[in-house]
């Protein structure tokens, strides 16, 4: 998130008439106040899981899970297994020309991340046509 995103969302926040239901954070998820845990409703990790090896993937979905409340939910997105079979070029050009190391998941892993970190899994939502980009979704479970 920048500057600009959260004041995009709090400005569409006002006009849906929903600004005192909604908070905008920009914060540093490995140091929040443990004060904060258990209050969100959801929590959006759009691009964080996309370099990271199955292991840390589950380790930062267990720190997002302590901020969700029971019945929360995670949208974390994940470069697909799609681009790296279907658009080589464009893989190719992610790891030489900007050094991004990117760790492609087939929706299966993203899977076995969410619930390795305590997620229900609800799914896997992708860009049409190439779904070269998966959106998982997850839930706190309501007893847990």
């Amino acid at each position: 998130m920048d500057s600009e995103a959260l004041a995009l969302g709090r400005a569409v926040a006002g006009q849906a008439g929903v600004s005192d239901c909604v908070r905008f954070e920009e914060r540093d998820i490995l140091r929040l106040n443990s004060t904060l845990r258990r209050e969100a409703d959801i929590v959006l990790a759009i691009g964080i899981l996309c370099g990271l090896p199955h292991r840390e993937c589950v380790r930062y979905l267990r720190i997002f899970r302590r901020y969700l409340k029971p019945g929360g939910t995670l949208v974390a997105s994940n470069v697909s297994v799609n681009m790296l079979r279907d658009d080589v070029f464009t893989a190719w050009l992610l790891l030489n020309a900007t050094g991004w190391q990117l760790v492609y998941k087939t929706e299966e892993e993203l899977r076995a991340i969410f619930e390795g970190a305590g997620f229900v899994w609800e799914g896997a939502y992708y860009d049409e046509p190439t779904r070269f980009h998966a959106m998982g979704v997850g839930r706190v479970p309501v007893t847990g």
